[in-house]
């Protein structure tokens, strides 16, 4: 019971960030997505993991996260009633990069067979 309330806190910690993201930081934000939170058992701690669609952007936009981190915790505050509010940091999800990477090397192998016939 307890692992199912994790689940629903880090979907809804997932989808606030994202929207607060995207409302209030519109011209900053819009190459940022919100891949997936993982919050602590203790609901004190919550990793927030994003992808950019540029890689090499991934340094600006941890850098913007890290300034804006007080203001969408202010945000989580006032919008989720929760016993604790957890400290959030950011993350690079690598792994939208590594499933593009994948793709196009799923690509490469489909034309070379289609070559070969």
């Amino acid at each position: 019971m307890d692992n199912f309330r994790i689940v629903r806190v880090n979907e809804l910690l997932k989808r606030i960030v994202s929207e607060y993201l995207h409302n209030t930081f519109t011209s900053e934000a819009v190459s940022i997505t919100i891949t997936k939170v993982e919050t602590a058992s203790n609901l004190r701690m919550a990793s927030v993991f994003f992808s950019v669609y540029n890689a090499s952007a991934r340094k600006d936009a941890l850098g913007f996260l890290k300034k804006i981190r007080h203001s969408i915790q202010l945000n989580v505050s006032k919008t989720v009633r929760l016993k604790y509010i957890p400290q959030l940091t950011f993350i690079w999800d690598a792994s939208v990069e590594k499933a593009h990477q994948a793709l196009v090397f799923m690509d490469q192998l489909s034309e070379e067979a289609s070559k070969r016939l």
